[in-house]
């Protein structure tokens, strides 16, 4: 509730207007953002990490449960920051470290992988009861296809900067 006052008074703020000035669509629309949500598991994350081989090399040696930070695709993720704990995929601290040193769509387009499928299927498969229920609601599915198009775009300024 208290992030909905604090949006609604910031909407008063930038339109320099009373709160009976403001129109009711503006509260609506400020109203109505979902709230993303963030799960932590360490249940989850043991899991990934002992029971996976990595998505690129297959090994099983060094395995880690990396996030995948570009997920949603507004800036909600970056640097420093970490999505929950539901988007998480298997890698090498070798591959990992790679993974960090260029851009992380830049990465999964070079090795053709969507990694929110990947996470869909660890979550469909683990111990963690309240991702696992997440995966079967159908939660990762509109993730899977939004991050399908950020693929594409990054795969098509690719080949415009190689040219």
């Amino acid at each position: 509730m208290a992030y909905y006052v604090a949006t609604l008074f910031f909407v008063i703020y930038r339109r320099n207007c009373s709160l009976f000035e403001c129109l009711p669509s503006d509260w609506l629309r400020y109203m109505l953002i979902p709230k993303r949500i963030i799960i932590k598991s360490r249940i989850h994350l043991e899991w990934v990490a002992r029971n996976n081989n990595c998505i690129i090399t297959r090994s099983n040696y060094g395995v880690q449960a990396c996030h995948v930070r570009t997920v949603f695709g507004r800036g909600d993720c970056g640097v420093g920051t970490k999505g929950g704990d539901m988007f998480v995929v298997p890698m090498t601290w070798q591959v990992h470290h790679d993974q960090h040193t260029m851009s992380e769509l830049e990465f999964y387009c070079k090795h053709n992988i969507n990694p929110i499928e990947i996470a869909k299927s660890l979550a469909l498969n683990t111990k963690c009861k309240k991702i696992n229920k997440l995966a079967k609601e159908g939660f990762y599915d509109d993730y899977i296809k939004h991050y399908a198009d950020q693929q594409e775009c990054t795969k098509s300024t690719l080949k415009f900067k190689a040219i």
